[in-house]
């Protein structure tokens, strides 16, 4: 646990702020594994199928990561206000509901993948393997909301650097399961889309294990949850503009991938590949917009709203700098 209420704003925030980046940076390595790994094995008329089932995935993770920041800010801000057992009951109530969304989210769409395809103009020539790709990324909705309650639980109590761990060692996984499973098993796309799925099965694992081990008495134990709705409106109320915000920039960029389809293969597989270099141009200012949010919190509830305020001020300034600096290198 990380007390954020303590040291010069600009040093918090920056510390804080920095394992998320490298974290958010190997959470693209999934995908960008995939894409680097069908292109050079597979071909073009593959990673035009995975590319339009990443936007899919990119949605469903905006979603999970929405709904639980409400949980990530009401457990930093019990934390500064040193309530522990308000802060148990956020997380076990966050994580349970987050799993039940995420069974019914699985459910839906692996029954609706091939519709979905459809609706999106995806090519004929491509529906089989987007299909496979997009039905088991959907099975790994599971793991991957799971994991991102269990990671915005942690950063609400100030630590930023086990989730950034556990990503790394799952990512350079996903590369080894990436080639092993196209490459030497021959498996396709599939093998592709099972080995995320069993990369963000770990890292929900060895969370899971790293609290039980680290944060005995707050560690979210499955079989003796307590589920409180009154702390669940509260979650929702703070997270869903959240989720909202975070919602509607996927959409957009669906949107965007709705009119590619209909120009055919080269061009899907295209926008795959240069989109990659704009999510990654994205997360520097994404993440001290996350490292902002439980700095916020914790500091509003040990009352310092003056930490807060000059807090602001100092992320303003970083996040134009960064912007910019990103914004050049990417011209």
């Amino acid at each position: 646990m990380k007390d954020l209420t303590r040291e010069h704003e600009l040093k918090t925030i920056f510390l804080f702020s920095l394992p998320i980046l490298v974290g958010n940076l190997f959470q693209q390595l999934y995908n960008l594994a995939d894409t680097v790994i069908v292109g050079n094995f597979l071909g073009k008329e593959c990673l035009a199928a995975v590319g339009f089932s990443f936007q899919i995935h990119y949605l469903l993770i905006a979603l999970s990561m929405g709904i639980s920041m409400g949980a990530s800010i009401l457990v930093s801000r019990y934390f500064g206000s040193k309530d522990m057992e308000s802060a148990k009951k956020v997380m076990d109530t966050g994580f349970a509901f987050c799993f039940c969304l995420s069974l019914i989210i699985a459910a839906l769409g692996i029954c609706f993948s091939y519709q979905i395809l459809l609706v999106f103009r995806v090519p004929s020539a491509l529906l089989e393997a987007a299909d496979i790709y997009l039905k088991i990324m959907f099975i790994g909705v599971i793991p991957t909301f799971a994991y991102n309650a269990l990671t915005n639980i942690l950063r609400g109590m100030g630590d930023s650097k086990t989730p950034t761990y556990i990503l790394i060692v799952a990512a350079l996984l996903n590369i080894v399961l990436d080639i092993l499973f196209i490459k030497a098993f021959g498996m396709g796309v599939a093998g592709a889309a099972f080995a995320t799925v069993l990369s963000q099965l770990l890292s929900f694992i060895v969370c899971m294990v790293y609290m039980k081990i680290h944060y005995r008495s707050l560690f979210i134990n499955v079989l003796h949850l307590q589920f409180d709705k009154e702390e669940l409106k509260k979650s929702l109320k703070i997270g869903t503009p959240a989720m909202i915000q975070q919602v509607f920039v996927s959409v957009g960029f669906m949107s965007l991938q709705f009119l590619i389809n209909g120009f055919g293969t080269d061009c899907m597989a295209a926008y795959t590949a240069a989109s990659k270099v704009d999510a990654f141009a994205e997360m520097p200012a994404l993440n001290l917009g996350q490292a902002m949010t439980n700095f916020t919190a914790q500091n509003l509830g040990a009352k310092r709203k003056d930490r807060v305020l000059k807090g602001g001020k100092y992320a303003l300034v970083m996040g134009i700098a960064v912007s910019a600096c990103i914004s050049v290198v990417i011209v």
